[in-house]
């Protein structure tokens, strides 16, 4: 893949109703490849310890900051680095992406918070950062498999 093919890649995805992070995850997994291809890594301890502290300071955030709908740049300016190497250091250590991660934490906040008594889905659709009802449904069902409304006696 060559840069100009990378460049129509995000310039379409910035053209749909895609939320910000998103973007910014393509295009730092476009990156990750080439930065992969260019076989550029550094394996010492130290640098897999700095990598395990860092993603604690990225999920820190994140748990912190539930309702924002933070991109990945401003993440990386809270924990004092860069987008590229948050959003690789966080799939290599975790295994998923920065985006994934925040649906999930909110996801299992919302379970908990159903099962604590508030009913409210639109309410708690809006706390968790999510757009809508429907999108707080929508992502409740992929991530558990089944709607938060059936929860509710």
């Amino acid at each position: 893949m060559c840069i100009r093919d990378s460049y129509k890649i995000i310039k379409h995805l910035s053209s749909i109703n895609v939320q910000p992070i998103i973007v910014e995850e393509c295009v730092i997994e476009i990156l990750n490849k080439i930065h992969r291809v260019s076989n550029i890594r550094n394996n010492s301890g130290l640098s897999k310890l700095n990598h395990i502290k860092l993603v604690e300071r990225i999920k820190v955030n994140i748990h912190n900051g539930i309702a924002k709908n933070q991109s990945l740049t401003e993440i990386a300016s809270d924990v004092f680095s860069s987008p590229f190497h948050i959003s690789r250091v966080f799939k290599q250590v975790t295994g998923i992406g920065i985006h994934q991660f925040r649906n999930q934490i909110r996801l299992k906040s919302v379970f908990s918070k159903i099962h604590q008594g508030e009913g409210d889905l639109a309410n708690l659709a809006l706390i968790h950062g999510f757009s809508s009802h429907s999108h707080l449904t929508f992502g409740f069902k992929k991530y558990f498999g089944f709607t938060p409304s059936s929860l509710m006696f």
